[in-house]
């Protein structure tokens, strides 16, 4: 599988904040239709050096990838390719500092043969989203918070979630030292029209999975998609980054096209005629002596597969 995509489109804020604390890489300035890989991190606000922190990882995700990853990626190869970015993180010079000074959540993407390869920690958001009639969800990351399971479990609604508390809390996060692990999905169901989405907390801070679908509408080009999570980003009092990733073909490797090849000889092939009339008389036979006056007499077979 070739995975084509269009230039991805970058929208990124500061809020209310004084700083960035997001990170994302590639840069704007080198985002093109060429990228393979795609990592959007949100530094820790209560952390001194957040911003430090989701910039390292964000920019080790991918200058590294050609070095741990190839075609074909394995959940273990991109596990040794996160273990180089959090070693670079515990050799920070703020990383040993007498309290947590550093952290990060981090989304990552990345096209592959098998399709997108997709990995995170915290509550920074991967969609894969397919306009269709009814806009789907083919894919959502989900978040490492104790809001997230309150709305899983259905004790919260997902408006009550945007005003809860404790919205902020993680469960998991990117810090020095910790030996945590990303989860990791790779997404084969990839049509031409569906878009990637990864996104900060600052721009689902005002949007629920429902409003992400309103305006992912089929209806809706790019560029009025870029302008309506730039117009609800505009009301996020926190750092918010969303890179919207289009694609735009697949196209079938050799191998995918092997594949298919033998489904269709298979689906070709015509399954053996059964005489019906002999299979319902055998049956009837046996289940005669198999049961005397309603009682199994092989109590074996209410066992068998």
């Amino acid at each position: 599988m070739y995975i084509k995509i269009d230039t991805p489109r970058l929208i990124q804020g500061i809020g209310e904040r004084n700083y960035q604390e997001d990170a994302c890489s590639p840069s704007q300035d080198k985002l093109n239709n060429s990228c393979k890989a795609f990592v959007v991190c949100d530094g820790m606000g209560g952390h001194e050096h957040g911003e430090e922190a989701s910039k390292l990882v964000a920019e080790g995700l991918i200058e590294n990838y050609p070095i741990y990853m190839n075609e074909n990626p394995t959940d273990q190869q991109f596990l040794l390719l996160f273990k180089h970015v959090r070693q670079l993180l515990d050799n920070h010079p703020h990383s040993d500092d007498g309290e947590r000074h550093m952290g990060t959540t981090f989304t990552f993407v990345a096209l592959t043969s098998k399709g997108v390869l997709a990995a995170h920690i915290g509550d920074s958001t991967i969609y894969v989203i397919r306009p269709n009639k009814i806009t789907e969800l083919i894919y959502r990351s989900e978040d490492h918070t104790p809001v997230y399971r309150l709305v899983q479990n259905q004790q919260l609604s997902p408006l009550q979630a945007l005003t809860y508390q404790y919205r902020n809390t993680l469960d998991k996060a990117v810090l020095p030292h910790e030996n945590i692990e990303p989860d990791i999905k790779i997404i084969s169901d990839i049509q031409p029209g569906d878009y990637i989405l990864l996104c900060t907390d600052g721009v689902t801070e005002n949007l629920t999975d429902e409003m992400i679908r309103f305006i992912f509408a089929p209806y809706r080009t790019i560029n009025e998609i870029s302008d309506l999570i730039q117009r609800h980003c505009s009301l996020s009092s926190d750092n918010h980054t969303a890179l919207i990733i289009p694609i735009i073909g697949i196209e079938n490797n050799a191998e995918d096209q092997e594949n298919q090849a033998a489904e269709n000889i298979t689906d070709k092939i015509t399954p053996p005629s059964i005489d019906m009339d002999a299979y319902l008389k055998k049956e009837a036979d046996k289940h005669l002596q198999q049961n005397t006056m309603g009682v199994n007499t092989r109590p074996e077979d209410l066992y068998a597969e």
